[in-house]
């Protein structure tokens, strides 16, 4: 290679560089200009229980709120450090999207007209918001940048960083803990197929024993008990006992709540022909209600045959969780098959942004809402903010063309990213030399369905889970884009100096 072509390369490689750098300038200015004279506490329902530490929240957002708070006396400022971090991450990750290849310059720029539109929907209202999003979302894009930077450069200490924010997630948000799985996979595969005496494996192994070691003595170092289990309360009855609602009650449950089995019967009717998208957001609705009023009111006054003041103020301070737990785990022994296919929904919602439904969808979960029995809507608020938002209300063309592309865009993502497996597996089979690309995708479509795993268990597909999800997804998406032109280029050159 001549010291032209050397010439030419550098240029082209600062060319990207600046690019990235002006994109994410761009929205930075966007972000900042969005936020003129907007004023917000951040204060969320769950805001108290993060800064007050509940024993039934993970520790790190606490820490971090009043570390900040500590510094500088405000809590407005923890919103606004937490908005440049956000901006800072995005920023990054477009600079390394455009350094992979030409093609990474329009993969950059997608990537900040995404953001500009997540803006226009309000995903940045909630970066500015006490709660666990306000950080979560930061370290989902700097630890895609962190991971483009690895297959960039190789770096080690970029991995290791890589790592540490994985497992800093699970200290943030439960949801993530499955997400561990990735680094420990790979690890296992880099051990298995290389083996400890070549540079791989041995990587792969210092991989696997760093992620086992920050598993054990992270949250201990943070005054938790790891991973949050064995507290001495548990919110797992608080979570779960929603998800039974329109399980078939066991036998001897159903003579005891006689009223609330028919009000139940009555809901499986409802839904009984709504598809996988629909069935998940009617159970949203109805988990909400179960969980705020229908159980303390209907479900546990029966059930303990107990005064509906008395229980209401029992639930509330967590007194009833217990009997909550041993509740639905007997609802779920009973009935597994319906418990699974919910499930499914609500995996296949979170990993497809279940939340944005066509219009005929949400016209279908409306009827069937409004189909439910009376008591129903006389013990609980029937709520058309959250998680649902308002779908008694048909959307404009423009929003539902958005929420279409959007849905079957991360369908065809989530394809190819099975692909991108297959190739990565057979690659490592026969050990050949591993696509960057195939990789960036693998990761982040894992860390999605990892990260929707005990969300889709426990909860619903809601617009902060598949917020996350979209962010990591189309980052790793685009990289792929990215280093399809790397991979052309590549080819190129090797012909002219051929």
């Amino acid at each position: 290679m001549n010291l032209a072509s050397v010439l030419r390369m550098q240029l082209s490689y600062r060319t990207r560089s600046i690019a990235g750098v002006l994109a994410g300038v761009l929205y930075a200015l966007a972000v900042f200009a969005s936020q003129v004279g907007v004023s917000t506490s951040g204060i969320t329902p769950d805001t108290a229980s993060y800064l007050e530490f509940s024993p039934y929240r993970q520790p790190l957002y606490g820490l971090w709120a009043h570390f900040i708070y500590a510094a500088t006396s405000s809590w407005a400022a923890v919103l606004q450090v937490q908005l440049v971090l956000f901006v800072l991450a995005v920023a990054w990750a477009t600079v390394e999207l455009a350094r992979i290849s030409t093609w990474g310059v329009p993969a950059a720029l997608f990537f900040i007209a995404l953001q500009c539109v997540l803006l226009r929907m309000g995903m940045v209202g909630l970066v500015g918001t006490l709660s666990t999003e306000g950080l979560f979302y930061s370290m989902i894009v700097a630890g895609c940048a962190l991971m483009l930077h690895w297959l960039r450069t190789r770096s080690r200490p970029g991995l290791a960083l890589m790592l540490v924010l994985l497992v800093a997630m699970t200290q943030l948000r439960p949801a993530a803990l499955l997400v561990l799985g990735l680094p420990v996979g790979a690890a296992i595969v880099a051990v298995v197929a290389y083996g400890w005496r070549s540079a791989s494996g041995r990587l792969g192994l210092a991989t696997l024993a760093t992620t086992v070691v920050l598993i054990g003595v992270m949250p201990v170092l943070m005054g938790k008990q790891p991973f949050q289990l064995g507290t001495s309360k548990s919110w797992f009855g608080f979570a779960a006992l929603p998800r039974t609602a329109l399980l078939h009650p066991p036998a001897d449950i159903a003579q005891r709540v006689p009223r609330w089995s028919a009000m139940q019967a009555g809901w499986r009717e409802a839904a009984k022909d709504l598809d996988a998208i629909e069935l998940g957001q009617f159970d949203a609705q109805l988990q909400e209600a179960v969980r705020w009023e229908l159980a303390p009111k209907a479900l546990f006054p029966e059930y303990l045959r107990a005064d509906v003041a008395q229980t209401a103020k029992q639930w509330e301070k967590g007194e009833l969780y217990n009997e909550a737990a041993d509740l639905a785990l007997r609802y779920l022994r009973s009935d597994i098959p319906t418990y699974a296919r919910l499930s499914l929904a609500h995996f296949w919602g979170m990993l497809t942004m279940g939340n944005y439904m066509s219009n005929g969808q949400r016209a279908n979960v409306w009827i069937a809402l409004n189909a439910l029995p009376a008591p129903t809507w006389e013990l609980a608020r029937f709520r058309t903010d959250y998680p649902l938002n308002q779908i008694d209300k048909p959307m404009s063309l423009a929003s539902s063309l958005l929420y279409f592309v959007v849905r079957y865009a991360l369908m065809i993502v989530l394809a190819l990213g099975v692909f991108a497996g297959g190739r990565t597996l057979l690659a490592v089979w026969k050990r050949r030399d591993l696509s960057p690309g195939d990789l960036a995708l693998l990761a982040t479509v894992g860390w999605a369905a990892l990260h929707s795993v005990p969300a889709a268990l426990t909860v619903f597909a809601e617009f902060r889970y598949t917020y996350a999800n979209l962010l990591c997804v189309a980052l790793g998406a685009l990289a792929w884009f990215a280093y399809l032109g790397h991979a052309r280029g590549t080819r190129a050159n090797t012909e002219g100096r051929a």
